[in-house]
């Protein structure tokens, strides 16, 4: 009679709690299916004299929400709940949900006394009557949690830290994150006092090895201290829960198999390896999966010797090999084939064809210098372009040039010293010079004034009908000045042009020093005898192509000029023109201490910026005079 009426009881708390959790708006499992004889009991009993402690916790993405409670008492009965929410709702939404879930299932369990815990600040605080209500869509949980609130004789809330509900928070998480059909669904949690290695090593242990076996004498030698092992032979081995393992290259940890597993186990790699197109060979693959045996290299080379479609495979592995190692530098865009160069630039890949109009333009072309191999292979990598035989169909393409043949230099002169480069920051000091009289005129330009920047190695020139003073002094007026700034100072030869009133007094004007070099020292302007000499080469070079016009092809003979990398500096005039900003003194100091042979004067007006190309210019000038004066030594 007593066990059907307690019966009859819980059917009627499991039908006010679906009328409860209809009114809240939700449909999942919660406490239907209990089992009537254990559970039950023990909460049906004294509910009305026990303090029960209830923790919530709400989960909210943008993706799905949830809701974990925790209902015990202190003897350490409890009730433990998830829910997954169908519907979209707000974190505070949500933190609700699980209170009001709470309230309703202690209310309908009979409970009168409880304490409530939760990490949300918000709804604890507008329990206390601490917050005010502000969100109109909280405020049909506020009005209904007042009412549940006061169903309960004693009632108090408190505000913990999320450390301190984590049990609630991992239900909701629990709930929020998992994905089932149905309306519920049942979630077993079991506690595991040993790792998985351990429970099931007696079922799957081997059994003890025979003194044939290979791994034996190994794992005793490893086993046993006092055995004198030799440690070349047991330095690769080692031993893990009672297995042998032996270390491949790379740290790679493979477990020691017997033989009759090996013949097992080779067949059925095989055959998942054999069809795979080549992408990798038995031997790695087996290296891979873990297993080692003796000879097992061997072996697996064997049975793919034996396999046709293997043979097929891996007739030609190492070329696969090496162009997969190939096919890493280079990448395809917009259906164009590209190699990365060495700092990672784009450089488009040419046909024989395209290289060999590229070479000629690049070389003999509108603004071609008909430069040398080294020089025209460094302006094809400038210019972005690559092909396998670049740099030796540059040399064979340089031989085979008729106009470099008729107008190549002929040097009779022994080599000499290089002088040390005295200008410490670009645009210091320029070298101008004269070429002509030029036979024949060009529209009656018959002289070339040419300014050599010595840092940089930028060149500038124009036509003159005659080499007067004033024309040189607007020269270095407009054509310096007014566009690289105030030189430091301006080397030229005793020539009239150059001595004389004007360009005195646009020197004096603007404190430019005047340095001239003498016939007996040509070094005090080797700069700019350097530069002329180029100048005329190039220039020569396309009147020869194309005529005795060679005015209307100077500006062409300049702009191949400083698109060219400079031996001294290994950079084109164009990318040292304008430098960052960066302290050079620390820079020129560190060389000075290194070569020893670096000299400038007025060290103390070096406070200019310089970094970038322009530094590393500086190096390789030093660097480049060096080498250059251990030659001429030894010659």
């Amino acid at each position: 009679m007593r066990s059907s009426l307690k019966h009859q009881l819980l059917l009627e708390v499991k039908s006010l709690l679906i009328y409860w959790l209809s009114f809240l708006g939700k449909i999942t499992h919660l406490f239907l299916d209990e089992v009537p004889g254990e559970i039950n009991e023990v909460f049906l009993a004294g509910l009305a004299d026990s303090v029960w402690t209830l923790k919530f916790d709400g989960s909210s993405t943008t993706t799905s929400a949830g809701a974990g409670i925790v209902l015990y008492k202190d003897d350490g009965e409890a009730v433990t709940k998830s829910f997954k929410f169908d519907f979209p709702c707000s974190n505070n939404a949500a933190e609700y949900e699980a209170y009001l879930a709470g309230l309703a299932i202690a209310y309908e369990m009979g409970i009168k006394h409880l304490r409530v815990i939760g990490d949300s600040n918000l709804v604890d605080c507008q329990a206390r009557g601490e917050f005010s209500l502000k969100e109109p869509s909280l405020a049909p949980y506020r009005a209904l949690a007042q009412k549940l609130e006061a169903k309960f004789n004693t009632f108090e809330i408190e505000h913990a830290q999320r450390n301190e509900n984590r049990y609630a928070d991992a239900l909701a998480t629990l709930g929020s994150q998992i994905a089932f059909e149905g309306e519920e669904i049942d979630v077993t949690i079991c506690k595991k006092a040993r790792p998985i290695t351990e429970s099931l090593r007696e079922k799957f242990e081997e059994l003890p090895l025979d003194q044939e076996d290979w791994r034996a004498p190994i794992k005793a030698k490893l086993i046993s201290p006092a055995v004198m092992a030799d440690l070349r032979e047991i330095k690769d081995y080692t031993l893990i829960s009672g297995d042998l393992y032996r270390r491949l290259p790379g740290g790679v940890l493979a477990r020691c198999i017997s033989i009759e597993e090996a013949k097992e186990k080779l067949p059925e790699v095989h055959e998942k390896t054999c069809g795979d197109g080549g992408a990798i060979s038995l031997y790695r693959r087996l290296q891979r999966l873990g297993y080692f045996w003796p000879n097992m290299s061997a072996e697996a080379a064997e049975i793919q010797s034996q396999c046709p479609t293997c043979q097929f495979h891996y007739s030609n592995e190492e070329d696969v090999y090496r162009l997969k190692r190939l096919a890493l530098r280079y990448f395809v865009e917009g259906g164009t084939l590209f190699r990365k160069g060495f700092h990672g630039e784009p450089l488009r890949c040419l046909s024989l064809s395209e290289s060999q109009m590229v070479m000629k333009e690049t070389h003999a072309g509108e603004c071609g210098e008909h430069q040398g191999k080294k020089r025209l292979y460094q302006c094809l990598l400038t210019l972005g372009y690559y092909w396998p035989t670049m740099k030796k169909d540059a040399a064979d393409f340089v031989k085979t040039c008729h106009t470099c043949q008729v107008q190549a230099n002929l040097i009779h002169t022994h080599p000499t010293s290089l002088q040390n480069m005295a200008t410490p920051w670009p645009f210091h000091t320029w070298g101008l010079d004269l070429i002509g009289p030029i036979n024949p005129a060009s529209g009656g330009y018959i002289w070339i004034l040419v300014a050599t920047e010595y840092f940089t190695k930028w060149v500038e020139a124009i036509p003159l009908r005659r080499a007067t003073g004033a024309a040189v002094a607007n020269f270095i007026r407009e054509h310096i000045i007014t566009r690289f700034g105030i030189p430091y100072k301006l080397i030229t030869d005793n020539g009239t042009p150059f001595i004389n009133k004007d360009v005195r007094e646009v020197l004096e004007h603007y404190r430019v020093k005047h340095r001239r070099s003498t016939p007996y020292y040509p070094q005090g302007n080797g700069q700019a005898e350097a530069t002329n000499r180029m100048l005329l080469r190039i220039l020569s070079k396309m009147v020869f192509d194309y005529g005795n016009n060679w005015k209307a092809h100077l500006a062409d003979v300049l702009w191949a000029y400083r698109s060219s990398p400079k031996t001294a500096t290994g950079f084109t005039p164009f990318s040292l023109e304008e430098p960052s900003l960066v302290p050079i003194r620390t820079l020129i100091q560190k060389l000075e201490d290194k070569f020893n042979t670096f000299e400038i004067d007025h060290a103390q007006r070096i406070e200019e910026p310089l970094c970038g190309p322009p530094r590393g210019a500086l190096a390789r000038c030093i660097i480049i005079q060096r080498a250059e004066n251990k030659f001429a030594e030894n010659m």
